[in-house]
């Protein structure tokens, strides 16, 4: 069964990363890194990617979003196994709503992660440290 389950992982993973390449997911959208496993992780050339995790958000898909790079990256499980075709269609039909209209996901988790990724590295550190402390002793007191 492990087997299998590698197979169609890779096979998932490569349909979206080979989709996101030739600009089916969005013409701007492009991969970051070097994806040699299951994590995918992408940005755009035309628009803040954050505001593209939040409408894909919406439409039910589950994104991570990174600071440093600014960027999105998303898992390959079974989960998402047969859902390629879906993801990318999802992702063409975000893209170019956020092409067409700028003010779209400007706020929210978009905005958080848009404002702190412009600060200045040094602030950057200090600001997230002190966040993830704050929420760590709020958790746990």
């Amino acid at each position: 069964a492990s087997d299998v389950y590698k197979r169609q992982v890779s096979t998932q993973s490569t349909g979206i990363k080979n989709a996101l390449a030739a600009g089916e997911a969005g013409a701007s959208m492009r991969l970051v890194g070097d994806s040699r496993a299951m994590v995918i992780a992408v940005d755009s050339s035309e628009f803040d990617v954050q505001r593209w995790a939040s409408a894909m958000s919406e439409k039910g898909w589950n994104l991570n979003r990174l600071q440093s790079p600014n960027s999105v990256h998303m898992c390959i499980t079974a989960a998402l196994i047969g859902c390629q075709d879906q993801f990318v269609r999802d992702s063409k039909d975000v893209h170019d709503t956020l092409i067409a209209d700028e003010t779209l996901y400007a706020d929210g988790a978009a905005k958080l992660y848009g404002m702190t990724n412009a600060l200045p590295g040094v602030l950057k550190d200090l600001l997230v440290t002190d966040l993830a402390n704050s929420y760590l002793d709020a958790k746990t007191n």
